[in-house]
């Protein structure tokens, strides 16, 4: 898969209430669209931000949430293969897709057709990683 990216501003910090009017985020919160953002240059690449659509696919509220690894999502019958390609392309800063399966907060598994992009400062420095179900 060919390595494609999102580029922001180098203004924009991982503390998104710094940024309400940011164009990026603004997008990501308003979309239909399940999605999170997380931070892979804090330790054990945090998440930042989940817009509604994605708290609502999961069942948790924001603020159960930020600050963990997606890894808390996973269960028993989760595939460790696709959870290793998953932090391959993490580490890698690589865009990835693949299906996973997840679990809600209510103990039910559902299929997450899962998408990662990373998201570059005007640099080229990976600064994010847009996570879209």
């Amino acid at each position: 898969m060919p390595h494609k990216s999102l580029r922001v501003d180098d203004n924009v910090s991982a503390d998104i209430s710094d940024h309400p009017k940011d164009i990026f985020f603004a997008a990501v919160e308003t979309t239909r669209m399940p999605m999170i953002v997380t931070d892979p240059n804090a330790p054990d690449n945090p998440i930042i931000f989940a817009n509604q659509a994605f708290l609502e696919m999961i069942g948790y509220a924001h603020d159960e949430i930020v600050g963990k690894n997606c890894r808390f999502l996973q269960g028993v019958e989760t595939d460790r293969e696709v959870v290793n390609s998953i932090r391959d392309a993490v580490k890698n800063k690589q865009e990835f897709s693949t299906e996973v399966l997840n679990y809600k907060k209510d103990g039910s598994s559902f299929w997450n057709a899962l998408f990662i992009s990373p998201i570059q400062n005007e640099k080229g420095d990976v600064i994010y990683f847009l996570h879209r179900s």
